[in-house]
């Protein structure tokens, strides 16, 4: 070692030994160990910035929680090696993805149209996913949701324009085969996924590495310093809690955790495909139908944790509870196209589309009105000469309003109904009287000769 760095870790050893009351060969050999074998303490200050010599010198008490924490952890069965055959982040490339010029959105939809066969199932779709935005996509059955969100990850193929994610988006999906197959536990399975914890976690343990045997460079000190601090900034600390608080709100108990997912229903394993997806922590999350598979109690929590999400996401769902308590845009798909309503929850948009439907058919019925009037003008003065010139004036108008389209009905999108089922039931029969079954005298029990 250079010179300086045995006076810089000579001096902080004097320093840490004159700070103590007391002190044994056990805290001596201690505090050898920690200014030199470690090299935390012997850093130069010329090379390396105030701020950088405070970050390492807390990386001490880190590397030690940290060594004792693995030592721990890494002997339960929860923690085997990361497996990418049941991946829930989707690879951009094998699923279709298109990773392109989002202009400024996370994802940038234009101009779509799919059809299946001859059936032009949605056309012209148009729509804008910014960063934080959670849109609630909505519509009766068999309207395009689902097959939009498949244009999306790319499993239906569009007829036209275009479905961009920005650059460095991460998109999570959850799929319909959840975790069949998975020869993991609930735990292992559900973690798998958290992949910034899983790259930080390798970082410190290269590093580590290198350091004990015997790499105690400025350089490499830096590394671990920088995966110490990336792995406690995706919660790599807290990561067996995270697992357990999404598990047990989607209905798992603690004895789960340690379960063979082979063991559990397809419900069940959509769950945990579920609780994966979220524990992945996507920029955007894609879900269809996710409370298919829920009880009431599970999906009033996943509720209250996409409203909580940070990331931005598109939620297919008929469940308007869970709309209502997790989404603030809602796009409707209805008339073979897309409708949005931005900053609208899903009461909001209730109001706000049924406002739309009656000032597009109060302005239809006002345009039609002018044009009657126009038109009655035309047919009164047409043939007079004194007045021939305002007749033709008023027809032009008309004209004019014919090619701004003032006198088309408005679009079946924006004023249609849905149709609202109703259950009619047969008018009750005549009551019998208040007394439907009379005993009298009865006995109830087993003669002796019977038992």
């Amino acid at each position: 070692l250079c010179h300086h760095y045995i006076i810089s870790s000579c001096v902080q050893l004097i320093a840490n030994i004159i700070n103590m009351k007391a002190f044994t060969i056990q805290t001596v050999i201690s505090c050898i160990l920690t200014s030199s074998i470690y090299g935390f303490g012997i850093l130069d200050s010329r090379t390396i910035t105030n701020s950088q010599q405070n970050s390492l010198q807390l990386q001490r008490l880190k590397t030690a929680t940290y060594a004792s924490y693995d030592k721990q952890v890494t002997k339960s069965p929860r923690f085997r090696q990361p497996s990418n055959l049941f991946s829930t982040a989707i690879n951009k490339q094998q699923e279709g993805i298109v990773v392109g010029d989002a202009k400024g959105a996370v994802l940038y939809i234009e101009d779509v149209c799919v059809s299946r066969g001859s059936n032009r199932i949605i056309s012209n779709v148009n729509l804008r996913v910014e960063r934080g935005q959670r849109w609630g996509i909505v519509g009766p059955n068999g309207v395009g949701k689902s097959t939009l969100l498949g244009a999306l990850t790319g499993t239906v193929r569009m007829d036209e324009g275009v479905a961009l994610v920005a650059p460095k988006v991460d998109v999570g999906y959850l799929r319909q085969t959840a975790v069949a197959g998975s020869t993991k536990t609930v735990f292992e399975e559900a973690s798998s996924e958290m992949k910034k914890i899983q790259e930080a976690k390798a970082r410190m343990e290269e590093a580590e590495k290198a350091i004990i045997e015997g790499d105690t460079s400025d350089e490499m000190l830096l590394k671990l310093d920088e995966a110490t601090t990336d792995f406690a900034a995706a919660g790599g600390w807290n990561q067996e809690q995270t697992v357990g608080n999404v598990l047990k709100g989607l209905g798992f108990k603690p004895e789960d955790m340690d379960r063979l997912c082979s063991e559990f229903s397809g419900g069940w394993q959509m769950r945990i495909g579920l609780a994966r997806l979220l524990l992945s922590n996507p920029s955007l999350l894609l879900l269809d139908e996710p409370s298919n598979h829920l009880d009431s109690s599970a999906r009033d929590w996943l509720g209250k944790y996409l409203k909580n999400f940070d990331g931005s996401l598109v939620l297919v769902s008929h469940d308007t509870s869970l709309l209502e308590a997790s989404v603030n845009n809602i796009a409707e798909i209805t008339g073979g196209t897309l409708l949005t309503y931005v900053g609208c929850s899903y009461q909001k948009y209730l109001e706000e589309k049924e406002f739309r439907a009656k000032a597009a058919m109060a302005e239809y019925e006002r345009n039609l009105a002018e044009a009657a009037k126009l038109q009655s003008f035309v047919d009164r003065w047409g043939a007079s000469a004194t007045k021939a010139a305002s007749a033709q004036s008023r027809v032009k108008m008309i004209e004019k309003m014919k090619k701004e389209g003032k006198l088309d009905a408005p679009p079946a999108a924006v004023v249609e109904k849905r149709w609202k089922p109703t259950l009619v039931l047969p008018p009750p029969t005549k009551s019998m009287g208040d007394v439907l079954l009379e005993l009298k005298g009865a006995a109830i029990g087993h003669s002796d000769e019977q038992q």
